[in-house]
């Protein structure tokens, strides 16, 4: 399986090329990515979370206690006390903190890649979409011009007696219907558009000229299953989860280590005074058992997630693949050019009286939807290829 893309995807070099005026898909998802909200938000709260680990593994705040003391027949204070001092957990603790913070701000960021992905697909998979409908309005602008051409000859014809009303008729309603699929191409367009949009923060795209783009080159050297794998953001997200839960047993286990406490004592009595120095620790006898066996438990669900999410990844590589290989070997049954070619002998043999309106509206109506049925066909072999390769945008 690993070399079926070798095969599968220098195929996709047949497809229509580029344009080369206006912006490029690529061009315009790195825009998206530059503006997108939903994704500025995600770093800016990944930060936060950071930031918040990061004040969790501080020392607590110093502690200042004074303590004044009145006895019956002095005025004013007769003694104090005044103790100033610090307690912070083992030294080892804080390293082994310091590195959990780190493995969790990492599965946060493979979290946020998942996003990242999954938003960048959505935009390219609409992109497609509206290189689609420009492809589609292409043949519908050729298809009314030929309805309105024959239209305007069915008229003659029946002035002339040549053609029945029904016939007149049936192409009437087929000019129609042509304008439907015209305003339903301009409305579906447009809706895409506002969908761009929205998704790069409410700011304008230029889509002049907006066509495939992947470059030959690209495709011939496109890394093969084991590197999609190896670059799916949810499986790096759970392998992030596993090392950071990891690290959770070894901090919980360390759970008995002491705490210090370490400070300065002042006494004072009447015009005595004494200082001195405070030490002591904390012991937790309690419940270091119990959270080391929750850590094991997040742990073991942690690599029961990773075990599913590569599971799922490699299905749908499967999947994907198996769908472009019965794609690719359709679209090849499909010969554009003979298309075109027979479509140009159909309009100079009704020119020439050689055949007749009937058989030309016929045919061509037949020719027109094997065109669309062609490009929609690519389409769905760029939208699987798309999701494919999803894991390297």
């Amino acid at each position: 399986m690993k070399h079926i893309l070798s095969h599968i995807l220098p195929s996709l070099l047949l497809l229509s090329p580029a344009m080369m005026s206006g912006a490029t898909i690529t061009e315009t998802l790195a825009e998206i990515e530059r503006n997108n909200l939903s994704l500025r938000a995600a770093a800016a709260e990944n930060e936060a979370a950071e930031l918040e680990m990061r004040s969790d593994n501080t020392l607590p705040a110093t502690s200042v206690e004074y303590s004044p003391f009145f006895r019956s027949g002095i005025d004013g204070v007769a003694s104090s006390e005044l103790v100033v001092s610090q307690e912070f957990d083992f030294p080892t603790l804080y390293a082994s903190r310091s590195r959990q913070a780190s493995l969790e701000r990492e599965a946060l960021d493979s979290k946020s890649a998942v996003e990242r992905r999954d938003m960048l697909l959505q935009a390219r998979e609409t992109l497609l979409k509206l290189v689609l409908l420009n492809r589609e309005r292409d043949i519908l602008d050729r298809r009314f011009s030929d309805s309105s051409m024959l239209l305007e000859a069915y008229k003659r014809s029946l002035e002339l007696g040549k053609a029945t009303l029904l016939e007149l008729n049936r192409v009437k309603l087929e000019h129609e219907d042509m304008k439907r699929e015209i305003l339903q191409n301009d409305a579906d367009r447009a809706a895409l558009t506002a969908t761009l949009r929205r998704l790069n923060a409410d700011r304008p795209l230029d889509l002049t000229g907006l066509d495939y783009d992947i470059p030959a080159e690209d495709l011939m050297v496109l890394p093969g299953i084991e590197a999609i794998l190896q670059a799916d953001p949810a499986v790096l997200a759970a392998e992030a989860d596993v090392k950071a839960a990891r690290q959770s047993v070894s901090v919980a286990r360390s759970g008995w280590l002491p705490s210090i406490t370490l400070g300065y004592r002042r006494n004072t009595e009447e015009k005595e005074s004494a200082n001195g120095f405070l030490a002591g620790i904390s012991l937790q006898l309690f419940g270091t058992p119990a959270k080391t066996r929750a850590a094991k438990a997040r742990l073991n669900a942690g690599m029961l997630r990773l075990e599913a999410a590569r599971a799922e990844a490699e299905s749908s590589i499967a999947e994907s693949i198996a769908a472009l290989q019965i794609q690719t070997a359709t679209l090849a049954t499909y010969d554009l050019s003979l298309m075109e070619e027979t479509l140009t002998l159909y309009r100079k043999s009704l020119d020439a009286g050689q055949i007749s309106l009937t058989t030309y509206y016929t045919e061509t109506t037949l020719l027109y939807d094997r065109m669309l049925t062609r490009v929609r066909l690519e389409d769905t072999i760029r939208q699987t290829l798309s999701r494919l390769t999803a894991n390297l945008l």
